[in-house]
């Protein structure tokens, strides 16, 4: 019984990570939501940004961010 679950297990996650994930595109299709947490990436692109507090930790990413766009 246990390789049956293990295998009816993974199908799930499989499937839950495809509901909101291509990996042929490497692109989220769903919007990920997290009202009372928060997300670390390596790297988002943005259309819009909406923010209310900035931090930077790196003060010299944004001038050389900010020369190579003026």
């Amino acid at each position: 019984m246990l390789p049956e679950v293990i295998n009816h297990n993974n199908e799930a996650v499989e499937a839950e990570f495809n509901w909101i994930y291509d990996s042929s595109t490497n692109r989220l299709t769903k919007s990920v939501y997290a009202p009372t947490g928060s997300v670390k990436a390596h790297f988002g692109e943005f259309v819009n940004l909406a923010a209310e507090y900035i931090t930077i930790k790196n003060i010299d990413s944004l001038k050389s961010a900010l020369k190579s766009a003026v």
